[in-house]
């Protein structure tokens, strides 16, 4: 059984991982999916897809700041 997660922030570093560089990646209008062989990996991948929306929100934020 194939299993999909998210990974639109994480596609590139998702990628260089030698397991998942020929891996299918589908997309709908605005996210990406990749399939993975288990559960556990498909957890770890939408938990680092999380992290890096928050760090990108947050970079965001201070790039805002900044700019003033």
């Amino acid at each position: 059984m194939k299993y999909r997660a998210k990974c639109t922030n994480i596609v590139s570093q998702i990628k260089n991982i030698t397991a998942y560089s020929k891996s299918y990646i589908c997309h709908d209008a605005k996210d990406h999916y990749i399939e993975v062989d288990t559960e556990d990996e498909a957890e770890l991948i939408e938990e680092l897809n999380e992290e890096m929306t928050q760090a990108l929100k947050t970079y965001n934020k201070l790039m805002q700041i900044t700019i003033k």
